[in-house]
Parts: structure tokens; sequence; C-alpha cells
């Protein structure tokens, strides 16, 4: 007999805004941004390094005959487009995995429980159905990008929450937690597209040192310089990343109720709220 529940949490709309829910996101870091970040570095470092490396032993490139900047340029087009078996391979058997377990973090940490970075590792015990749940979002947002980039947009925004929702109860099946993100995207999708936006000056901020060694390096680029070069924008852009995690998470358990505010504020809104679990 399955133990998880068939009866849909009720849909709400979520009207904070951006800068509260930012708030509330901001509180639950206080208490332990160190560890946060050490999972989101390490999540980064496991799940878009060593894509690049094995593309870089195993992968094939070809140049096109030009001077100048014009060579150099198709020289890094080149090498960085390129993408082996190998690679591919490597993100279809980890990403599901870690995701899961990243999501677990952080709703944990969320709720004030002691966690470890090492936790992320922990999506591995459900192996087989956090690889299920990643494959059919990622079909169906393929499957909707094809009518134009737009429904595609919506699409990853409608299944957001099913990572969240089977970290809460991972004897859910994957196809009831897609249903479930649905259900509570209702209404919440443009919400949380422009909360998604509202970091987009951080994110581009931590991307300038990169872009700054690029430039640097001009006509002397490599595919392994490239790739020290993403190293240091994951380090560069990790802390707004563990932002943007811990701003999902407070997204979700809005969206579920357990996130209970105790006033209605204006300029300080999200200053007072209760984790209900």
């Amino acid at each position: 007999m399955n133990n998880y529940s068939n009866t849909p949490p009720p849909n709400r709309i979520i009207t904070m805004s951006c800068s509260g829910i930012r708030n509330i996101a901001r509180q639950a870091l206080a208490r332990n941004w160190a560890n946060a970040l050490a999972a989101t570095l390490l999540y980064v470092m496991l799940v878009e390094v060593p894509p690049l490396v094995l593309d870089g032993l195993f992968g094939t490139v070809y140049y096109t005959d030009n001077s100048g900047m014009s060579m150099a340029m198709n020289q890094m087009n080149a090498e960085l487009s390129r993408s082996t078996p190998a690679s591919q391979l490597y993100s279809l058997l980890i990403v599901g995995a870690f995701t899961y377990g990243l999501a677990m973090f952080f709703i944990a940490m969320f709720r004030k429980q002691d966690v470890s970075p090492m936790k992320i590792f922990d999506g591995f015990q459900f192996f087989g159905k956090a690889l299920g749940l990643y494959l059919l979002i990622v079909l169906f947002v393929i499957l909707w990008s094809f009518l134009l980039i737009i429904p595609g947009i919506i699409a990853a925004l409608r299944y957001s929450q099913a990572f969240y929702i089977l970290a809460d109860d991972p004897q859910k099946p994957i196809l009831m937690c897609i249903n479930e993100s649905k259900y509570l995207m209702n209404g919440n999708k443009a919400t949380l597209f422009v909360l998604y936006l509202s970091f987009m000056g951080w994110i581009i901020l931590s991307c300038i040192p990169g872009g700054v060694v690029l430039a640097l390096l001009g006509m002397d680029i490599t595919y392994w310089s490239f790739v020290a070069c993403s190293v240091l924008v994951v380090i560069c852009v990790s802390p707004v990343t563990t932002y943007i995690n811990m701003t999902q998470v407070a997204f979700y358990e809005m969206l579920t109720g357990r996130l209970r505010l105790e006033a209605t504020l204006s300029d300080s809104e999200g200053e007072k709220w209760n984790d209900q679990n």
C-alpha cells in the first residue's frame, strides 16, 4: 500500500513582491551561509565541470583556415561547441540525482534542520526516480520548445516545483510530482519568471571576472583556458546561485502553504514569517 497522499495541495496565488521573497531567503541563509555555499559549489563543480573535461579529452575539433581574429573566433567556437557521448552520458546519469539532492539540502536548511553539504549525494538513494523525473521534465520542455522558445520557458516554469515535491515525499510517483507542480504553478508562472529576472543584475556582475580573463587571453584562447575560466565563473557565480536556490525554496514553501507570514508588510515584506512543517 502506498503511503503518499493522492490529495493535491491547495492552489495558492503568490502576491508577495520579489524583494519580499528574497528577503525571506536571506533570513534563511543568514543562519548558515557557509554550508549553503559549500553545497552549491559542490553541486556545480560535479555537474558542470566534468562534462567540459570529458569534452576536452575525447572531443574532436575542426578549424577553419582564416587569419587574424576571425581565425581565433572560429577556433574558439569550434572548441566550445563540441560535445562528446562521454559528457552527454555523464550529464544524463548524474544531473537528476544531484538536482534532487540539492533540493533536499535547501529544503532541510530552510526548515532549520542541521544539514551537511554532503546531503546532495542523498539523491542517489533514489537514483532511478530522480533520473526518470529529470528525463520527463527535459522531454516535456523540449517538446514544448518545438512550438517556439516561449512555450518552452512556460513549460520549464510549470515543472519547476517537481523536484521539491519529490524531495518532500520520495514515495510519490514522478508523474504525480509533475502534475502537482503544474497545479501549484497555475497562476504563479509569471511571478516566478519575474523573480528569476530580479537576479539578472547579480548574475551579470558575477560573470565579469571570467569575461575579463577571456578578454585578456584574446587570440590565445584554448579549450583548456576556457575550462579554467569556466571554473572561475562557477566560483564567482556560486554565491548568487546559492541565493537563487534558497529563494526558490522560499517560493515553494509559500506555494504549499508551509510558509506563514505573521503580517502583511510594505517595504519590509517578509521580515516576519513562520515555517510550518
